[in-house]
């Protein structure tokens, strides 16, 4: 039945075909559709509200961790000129500070965030199908693990070849540099998520130049504080393989599929 429209004098037929309705069941479970103009439209997985409180709350972590312990942050440029931080680096008791603790929080959560849109962007790296919060949650647990593990590892280590004082400078550079890491990736995200004009591939790419340059510097740091404590080259070149190379090989092992 066409329906009718009645001017008061003529009766004009009006042909009215509306969209079907689109039930739950029937949309996946990453997409969401909203009704604007009769239009579905699917949501942008690049931003979410999620992504907008995990930003903020990073953004706070730090502005608290900045108030109470300016001296966390202030020893990064100096790091990046491969000066000697200002604060005692063979100190293991400054790994565990709750200052350092939300830091490196902070900025887990905030590498895991810029994985995440990796992996959206560059579909078929994430080996697990998840999408949304899930996905951000799986990254942050994995990047947590494996830095724990190789905290323990670089300190086994230290104990066997009697060269603890060594490792644990060794492991305050690495948490100070993945603080870097962390503060670096931010503003890059945001424009992933915000940024209307730039295409999302430029921030990724620049992202992972800048990882590469961390990694780089990471690996000339190590080189200066055998150097300092006189340790055997081959040590050097042991430790790289073990602590360096070995983990990265299998995080990318992991990340691409067969």
């Amino acid at each position: 039945m066409v329906p009718q429209y009645n001017t008061g004098q003529d009766t004009i037929p009006v042909d009215f075909n509306p969209l079907p309705p689109v039930s739950e069941r029937d949309l996946s479970a990453t997409t969401r559709v909203i009704r604007y103009e009769g239009i579905p439209r699917e949501d942008n997985p690049l931003h979410a509200d999620w992504i907008t409180m995990v930003i903020l709350g990073i953004f706070i972590i730090y502005a608290i961790v900045a108030t109470f312990a300016r001296h966390i942050f202030s020893g990064l440029s100096r790091l990046m000129l491969f000066m000697t931080p200002g604060s005692s680096p063979s100190d293991p008791r400054s790994i565990f500070q709750w200052q350092t603790t939300l830091a490196n929080f902070a900025s887990f959560a905030s590498l895991a965030l810029f994985l995440h849109f990796s992996t959206i962007i560059r579909d078929g790296l994430f080996p697990f199908d998840t999408d949304g919060i899930l996905r951000w949650l799986i990254l942050l647990a994995a990047i947590t693990i494996l830095v724990t593990l190789r905290h323990l590892v670089t300190l086994i280590t230290g104990f066997i070849s009697d060269n603890i004082p060594v490792m644990t400078e060794y492991l305050n550079n690495i948490y100070m540099l993945y603080r870097l890491m962390g503060i670096i990736l931010l503003p890059l995200t945001i424009g992933i998520s915000f940024s209307p004009e730039i295409p999302p591939d430029i921030f990724v790419i620049a992202g992972f130049i800048l990882v590469i340059i961390i990694i780089i510097v990471r690996i000339i740091r190590l080189l200066t504080i055998f150097t300092r404590y006189s340790v055997p080259i081959l040590y050097f070149l042991l430790y790289l393989c073990a602590l360096e190379i070995l983990p990265g090989a299998i995080l990318i092992r992991m990340l691409i599929p067969r």
